[in-house]
């Protein structure tokens, strides 16, 4: 009796855990759906501006240095390093797929919030890059570009949300060791700090693009 209770405890314990982790999963992606719901709502919006205002302050060195968070968290360099994430992570072939799935819906979902949520565009701080400045104003949603583009709004950052979650995938060797909540959290901090000192994303983006790119991270390495 005693071996049989065993048996079924142990058989039980990763269906209990399976079912943990994607409680987990769907109560962070509902926190990602509420911020998106308060992206525009003018308390929100008044947080932003005051933000972005005294980053305007900063030296105007410090933000050109900045601007190369647009260069590591753009999807060429990111997919490369979900490439070696995968390379490095526990599993046979099937782990590239995992994380290639993955890495690939962080994209999707950010396009689909920004298509979403209606934001105002943040205004472009001076920047030292010329060719950035040209394609910020590119990317940038604004009233007039509202017929000609399918972004509605900036948020999440899709850039943190890229880096966080290869930023997680990394330092936790595919979820085999610990580490990875301290180093998504702080390229989330350093990264998120960049686009809105740059003038390309509001405050409000960044916990919406770490979130994303935290979850999906963790759903790609099966902890969730």
């Amino acid at each position: 009796m005693a071996a049989r209770a065993g048996g079924v405890y142990s058989g039980a314990m990763p269906t209990t855990r399976r079912a943990a982790g994607t409680a987990s999963l769907l109560a962070r992606l509902g926190l990602l759906v509420l911020l998106a719901l308060l992206a525009a709502s003018p308390p929100v919006e008044a947080l932003d501006r005051a933000v972005t205002a005294t980053l305007e302050q900063l030296p105007p060195g410090l933000r050109a240095a900045l601007q190369l968070v647009w260069l590591a968290g753009s999807p060429v360099p990111t997919a490369a390093l979900a490439l070696l994430a995968a390379q490095r992570a526990p599993g046979g072939k099937e782990r590239f797929a995992r994380i290639g799935v993955g890495f690939l819906g962080v994209v999707a979902a950010e396009g689909l919030l920004k298509a979403l949520v209606p934001t105002p565009a943040p205004p472009l701080l001076p920047v030292a890059w010329p060719w950035l400045r040209h394609w910020l104003v590119l990317l940038s949603p604004s009233p007039a570009q509202a017929g000609l583009t399918l972004l509605r709004g900036t948020f999440p950052s899709g850039h943190v949300a890229r880096l966080v979650y290869v930023a997680w995938l990394l330092a936790s060797r595919g979820g085999r060791r610990p580490g990875g909540e301290a180093a998504a959290a702080g390229v989330a901090a350093l990264a998120g700090a960049a686009v809105v000192a740059t003038g390309g994303h509001w405050l409000w983006d960044v916990p919406g693009g770490a979130l994303l790119g935290w979850s999906l991270a963790r759903r790609a390495a099966g902890r969730d």
